[in-house]
């Protein structure tokens, strides 16, 4: 198993902080009745490192944190820039996806479960 201590202080250093989700805090920031994203997008409470993989360092820096099980977001990889591209288009996402058979349950209460 690979340790935090094994990895380079670049990797360590970039170990996601944590974000106390107080509800008061968090909905004063992003109120759930009003729909609009929040100007920031919601990075307030964002801490993972974001690693560009078309170049050699990102994916130096990708495969050090995967090994150290660190998440983190990576962009301008072809794979990841094909979902986008294929996915885009919130019409064809309905059209592919309409005739799947899908259930919904309800319940009179407010409980979700998932």
């Amino acid at each position: 198993m690979l340790m935090l201590s094994d990895c380079s202080e670049e990797v360590s250093s970039h170990i996601p902080h944590i974000n106390v989700m107080l509800a008061q805090r968090m909905l004063t920031y992003w109120n759930p009745d009003i729909t609009e994203i929040p100007p920031c997008g919601g990075t307030s409470f964002d801490s993972l490192e974001r690693v560009d993989a078309s170049t050699e360092a990102g994916l130096k820096r990708i495969r050090e944190l995967v090994l150290a099980e660190v998440p983190f977001k990576a962009y301008n990889h072809p794979k990841l820039n094909e979902v986008v591209e294929k996915y885009k288009n919130w019409e064809e996402v309905v059209k592919k996806f309409e005739t799947v058979k899908s259930h919904s349950a309800t319940a009179s209460h407010n409980h979700f479960m998932w």
